[in-house]
């Protein structure tokens, strides 16, 4: 048997036979945990009794940047694979019974081929769509997440909720900031401007950040962490004009805390105010 007929064999067992085993839970309430080993990686997943959960896709491994993003691609090829093979996979008829409360008539193998048909169709086929691509960086996951998220930390204690103290805390002892119109700072300098800027809190004066809807990208760096890139915009209220920016953060993943070691601030420019 090639290893792609085994994989599909391997996952219609084991669906179908969780499936079989609790079709009864009308509820959907069911949760199951399940691994298949795709060109020597090891995806694990959840799903429901009909739907795999696809936030639980490679979730063991979302703390680790490189592991997360190699086993996110192997899931996409693998349900894309799948789903291909489910396509050329006769399944046989399957008649239901005239009358009002009656089962479909349907031996035992239709039944398990037809369930995993269902549940993977239903969902892994719409899952490989959703696994987080990183031809042109990653958009979506956890990896992405987390990121947006140490992002959103850092400029709301920059311009809204001004704390110093948690903005510098984010930065690297080395960090180093470049700045196409402020030039090149580093280390203790960059804290210090961090500290002059929060000192008249920008968002008390009406200046607001905010990062363009779809333009935020995460490319994984094995070993190290990874490269946040993205476009900004700040809005001052009554004036005429915005400035918007391009941005490029090098995160750097150590003793599980992201810290961020390198800031390119690029491309400023002046935009129309928002309405």
């Amino acid at each position: 048997m090639d290893p792609l007929s085994q994989l599909f064999a391997t996952y219609q067992q084991t669906v179908s036979s969780n499936i079989a085993d609790a079709y009864v839970d009308t509820a959907n309430i069911t949760v199951t945990t399940q691994s298949l080993v795709y060109k020597d990686t090891k995806t694990r997943s959840q799903h429901f009794l009909w739907q795999i959960k696809p936030e639980s896709v490679c979730a063991d491994r979302k703390q680790q940047a490189t592991p997360y993003s190699k086993c996110t691609q192997q899931a996409k090829a693998m349900f894309t694979d799948l789903c291909n093979q489910f396509r050329h996979t006769a399944v046989p008829s399957i008649r239901r019974k005239e009358g009002k409360d009656h089962l479909m008539r349907i031996t035992h193998r239709t039944f398990s081929i037809a369930l995993a048909l269902f549940a993977l169709m239903s969902s892994g086929c719409v899952l490989k769509e959703a696994v987080p691509d990183s031809v042109d960086g990653l958009r979506s996951g956890a990896l992405f997440e987390e990121l947006a998220h140490m992002d959103s930390i850092l400029f709301d204690a920059s311009f809204a909720s001004c704390d110093a103290a948690k903005a510098n805390t984010i930065f690297a002892d080395d960090v180093e900031f470049y700045h196409d119109q402020a030039g090149f700072t580093a280390g203790e300098q960059v804290r210090e401007n961090t500290r002059q800027l929060i000192a008249s809190c920008p968002g008390t004066r009406g200046i607001t950040r905010t990062v363009v809807p779809g333009s935020l990208r995460v490319y994984p760096i094995e070993g190290y962490g990874a490269v946040q890139i993205g476009v900004h915009r700040f809005d001052e209220y009554g004036a005429a004009t915005s400035t918007l920016a391009q941005f490029i953060h090098l995160w750097h993943f150590q003793h599980g805390q992201w810290r961020l070691a390198r800031v390119l601030s690029l491309d400023h420019r002046a935009v129309n105010a928002r309405p």
